[in-house]
């Protein structure tokens, strides 16, 4: 059984790779954020994103 705390942690991962921040708003960054790999400004990141759509 997965402990709550893993499961916010992996809810955070999972809304910072689609929304490029943790809380999933850019409303309420963490320091630091969005970080680089994550930036949803990021054109090569949209065009990654597309790519595993088509």
């Amino acid at each position: 059984m997965t402990a709550p705390g893993n499961l916010l942690e992996l809810e955070g991962h999972l809304l910072e790779s689609v929304t490029g921040y943790r809380s999933g708003d850019a409303l309420t960054p963490e320091p630091g954020e969005p970080r680089a790999p994550y930036n949803p400004a990021d054109p090569a990141l949209t065009q990654r994103a597309r790519g595993t759509i088509t």
